[in-house]
């Protein structure tokens, strides 16, 4: 009996800045969770953005721009979301690293 061969699937690319417009939350954990490819990109990114990285820090925020309207949704006070959406403040990666580092794979245990 032939085996069936599984030909290497090509690996997407992602730029920095993100050429498009930013996502919102739901969106990107969407996106996160369809496409591993994008889930080990973002990943990667946040681990950098952790450490401190501002050029990673900035590329995740070209890719992701929190809704006002979600974050309501999520019960954040009016007076935390301002953190949440600030580029210079990497806190707001918070709200997709779980979903990124488990779609990619790379959540350590």
């Amino acid at each position: 009996m032939a085996t069936k061969r599984n030909p290497k699937r090509k690996t997407r690319t992602y730029a920095c800045p993100n050429p498009n417009k930013p996502l919102c939350l739901k969106a990107i954990v969407k996106k996160i969770r369809t496409d591993k490819d994008f889930a080990k990109f973002i990943a990667d990114l946040l681990c950098k953005a952790h450490n401190g990285d501002t050029n990673a820090s900035r590329c995740v925020d070209s890719y992701f721009e929190p809704d006002n309207n979600e974050l309501e949704g999520l019960c954040i006070p009016k007076s935390k979301r301002k953190y949440l959406c600030r580029c210079t403040d990497p806190t707001h990666h918070l709200l997709i690293d779980f979903v990124a580092h488990e779609a990619a794979g790379t959540r350590k245990r």
